[in-house]
C-alpha cells in the first residue's frame, strides 16, 4: 500500500513538474485559437454530412448543443440554421467541401503537434503526411458525431427491435411472461445507453487518438493507457463544461459586459478548457510511462545486481572448497 501511495505521489509530482516544463496554458491558448478558427468549416462539413443522413429530422442537431452555455449555444445553433440553409444550395460543391474539410484539420493538426511535444517527441512526420493524418481524425470525429445523433433518433426503434425479436422468443420458449416487467426497464435502460455509448465511444476515440496520431510509430503506447488517457478526458470534458455552463448561465454577466460578443467569447473559453484537458490527458499518459519505465528499469537493476552478489557468493564457496 506504500508503495502504491509512493508511485502515486511521484505520478502527481512528474505530472506538475511537465505541465510546468512544457507550458500548458501557452500551447492550448494557441491550440483553442485554431480550434475555434477550425469551428466553421467542420460545421460546414458536418451539417452537410448530416442532413444526408437526417432528412426531415436536423432538430436532433440542435440537441446536441445544449450542454454548452446560453450564449455559446445561441451563437451554434443560428451558425448550424444558415449552414443547413446554405447545404441545399446547388453552389455548395464538392470541392467546396473538400476545401471546408481541409481547414477544418487545423485544429487537429495543431492538437497533434501538442501531443508530440507532451510526449517529448520531434515532429519527424513530413507536413503532408500529418495533415493526411489529420485529415482521417476530423473524419473520425464527424462520423462519431453522426453515429451519436443517429443513436439518439433511433436507439429506441433498436431497443423495441430487441424486445419483439428476441424477448418474445425468450417467453415463448420458456412459457413465460417478461413482457411488462420488459416494458418498465425499457425506458429506463434506453437512458442508461444515451448517456454511456456516447461516454465510452468519446473515450475510444480519443483514446485511439491519444495512440495512433503521434509521431512515434513504432513505440506506441499500450491500449490500457489510451483508453485511460481517453477515460480521463471524457470525464474532466463533462465536468468541466456542466460547471462552466452552469456557472455562464446562473452566476456570469458576460452579455452585460460584451454585449453580441459574449457568445463568442464563452465558446472561446470553453474550447479553452477542452484545450486543457486534451493536452492535460496526453501529459497524464506521459508521466505515468514516465513512471513505469522507471519501475521497470529499478526492478531490472535490482535483480541485476542480486544476480551479481549471488555470483560473487557463488564463486567465494567453490574457492573456499577447493582450497580445502
Amino acid at each position: 500500500m506504500n508503495i502504491k501511495k509512493k508511485d502515486f505521489k511521484n505520478f502527481i509530482l512528474n505530472l506538475l513538474n511537465r505541465i510546468s516544463r512544457h507550458d500548458i496554458t501557452t500551447y492550448s491558448a494557441a491550440l483553442s485559437f485554431y480550434l475555434l478558427q477550425a469551428s466553421i468549416p467542420l460545421m460546414m462539413v458536418l451539417v452537410t454530412v448530416l442532413s444526408y443522413f437526417l432528412a426531415g429530422k436536423e432538430d436532433i442537431i440542435f440537441k446536441f448543443v445544449d450542454f454548452l452555455p446560453n450564449t455559446t449555444s445561441k451563437l451554434i445553433v443560428d451558425a448550424i440554421n444558415i449552414l443547413l440553409v446554405s447545404s441545399q444550395s446547388p453552389t455548395v460543391t464538392t470541392l467546396t467541401i473538400l476545401f471546408a474539410l481541409w481547414s477544418a484539420t487545423s485544429g487537429i493538426n495543431k492538437l497533434i503537434n501538442a501531443i508530440n511535444h507532451a510526449y517529448g517527441l520531434h515532429n519527424n512526420k513530413q507536413a503532408i503526411k500529418q495533415r493526411l493524418m489529420s485529415i482521417i481524425f476530423t473524419l473520425v470525429f464527424i462520423f462519431l458525431i453522426v453515429f451519436l445523433l443517429v443513436f439518439q433518433i433511433y436507439g429506441s426503434s433498436i431497443i423495441g427491435i430487441f424486445n419483439s425479436q428476441i424477448i418474445e422468443k425468450i417467453t415463448v420458449h420458456f412459457n413465460t411472461n417478461i413482457q411488462s416487467a420488459l416494458d418498465m426497464i425499457s425506458s429506463p435502460l434506453f437512458k442508461l445507453f444515451s448517456y454511456t455509448v456516447p461516454f465510452l465511444i468519446m473515450a475510444l476515440a480519443v483514446g485511439l487518438f491519444y495512440k495512433y496520431s503521434p509521431s512515434n510509430s513504432k513505440n506506441r503506447i499500450r491500449n490500457r493507457e489510451a483508453f485511460l488517457g481517453g477515460l480521463f478526458v471524457s470525464i474532466a470534458i463533462s465536468l468541466a463544461t456542466f460547471i462552466y455552463s452552469y456557472f455562464i448561465n446562473n452566476f456570469s454577466n458576460q452579455s452585460l459586459v460584451y454585449g453580441a460578443l459574449a457568445g463568442i467569447l464563452a465558446l472561446f473559453i470553453w474550447l479553452l478548457i477542452v484545450s486543457i484537458i486534451l493536452i492535460l490527458g496526453a501529459e497524464c499518459i506521459a508521466a505515468y510511462r514516465e513512471g513505469y519505465k522507471k519501475d521497470f528499469f529499478d526492478k531490472n537493476v535490482d535483480k541485476a545486481q542480486n544476480g551479481k552478489i549471488k555470483r560473487k557468493v557463488t564463486d567465494l564457496f567453490k574457492r573456499k572448497t577447493n582450497e580445502k
